[in-house]
């Protein structure tokens, strides 16, 4: 079960996501039109953040990665896409590819949910360009160009 609780019409998530880069270029995933978060997903109930990353990247990417080091957390408050009230919490994990076969990695993959189908779109932005897009959560930018990065 995932982490996840909705109580006084707030959803509270806790969440997990990669950064994974490759060639001065960082993995993201389109969340909607002109806008860009982490691969990652939920942790659930008993399992280590660890672990749900690397199950996640396993459903969302189809590849086996693994953890480089805790980069970070953050905790926002916003309004999702739902129009829901939300307060997630999310650990970033380095995460790398030990294959080192970044090509591998699909621009486009079905992962079959629970109760639907996800269709996951990624791509890769220049880590020097990315004040030009909008990646989510907004802090973010500033986050990942404070992290010591292996590229």
């Amino acid at each position: 079960m995932d982490i996840k609780i909705i109580d006084n019409n707030i959803k509270f998530k806790l969440r997990v996501a990669a950064i994974i880069c490759n060639k001065e270029r960082l993995l993201v995933e389109t969340y909607e039109k002109n806008s860009y978060t982490l691969p990652g997903g939920y942790v659930e109930v008993g399992e280590e953040s660890k672990d749900a990353l690397i199950r996640e990247l396993q459903e969302e990417l189809g590849l086996t990665f693994s953890i480089e080091k805790f980069a970070g957390i953050s905790e926002d408050f916003f309004i999702n896409k739902k129009g829901e009230k939300t307060h997630d919490i999310v650990l970033y994990y380095y995460t790398i590819l030990p294959s080192n076969d970044y090509e591998k990695i699909p621009q486009e993959r079905m992962e079959k949910g629970p109760y639907s189908d996800i269709f996951h779109h990624f791509t890769w932005l220049d880590l020097k360009d990315l004040s030009n897009y909008n990646l989510l959560p907004s802090k973010l930018k500033n986050f990942i160009n404070n992290v010591e990065l292996k590229i």
